[in-house]
């Protein structure tokens, strides 16, 4: 049984719901008609990408290859020493295999997938918002366009009054960011 370690704020969902907040140590749980002793609680991993880790219960691989009518193995996770590497679990499944007819992914393998990933959302976003730039300066240039075109007589009528190139642009500039 895998469960985050009791705190007075928050408890693991499957020790919650299993054992209301008793030890679950020693304990029977039953899966699929089948009992099993609770002879462990793994401590909290949190969530990844929306799956919650904490919310797991492992049983041994044969009970529950034959339990869901299985002849192999989806997904094998390991956790090794830092003494050990990848290389050396990758010849021992082979060696067991008799070929490599599998995929092994390390943690940098997955970060590094998902940083690559996560990159390419980045780039995506900024393409999006570097088009939603362009159509929007589009848009106001249109407009002050459209704006200008209509008050040529205006214009007209402010400079015959005396008002210089100048303070015409300052008005319009001061209209636009207004």
């Amino acid at each position: 049984l895998k469960t985050k370690r009791m705190s007075k704020e928050a408890t693991a969902k499957v020790k919650e719901e299993l054992f209301q907040g008793r030890n679950a140590l020693g304990e029977y749980v039953r899966i699929g008609g089948s009992r099993f002793q609770v002879i462990g609680v793994m401590e909290p991993k949190g969530q990844l990408l929306g799956f919650d880790l904490d919310d797991a219960i492992y049983i041994p691989t044969d009970l529950g290859q034959a339990m869901f009518n299985r002849e192999g193995l989806m997904e094998i996770d390991l956790v090794f020493r830092a003494s050990t590497t990848s290389k050396q679990y990758r010849a021992h499944l082979a060696d067991r295999h008799g070929e490599e007819d599998f995929t092994l992914f390390t943690q940098e393998d997955m970060l590094a997938s998902l940083d690559k990933i996560l990159t390419m959302l980045k780039f995506a976003i900024g393409a999006i918002g570097s088009v939603a730039l362009v159509v929007g300066g589009v848009g106001v240039l249109t407009i002050m366009s459209t704006a200008l075109g209509e008050r040529i007589e205006e214009i007209g009528l402010l400079r015959a009054l005396g008002a210089t190139r100048r303070q015409v642009l300052l008005l319009f500039l001061g209209e636009a960011v207004l």
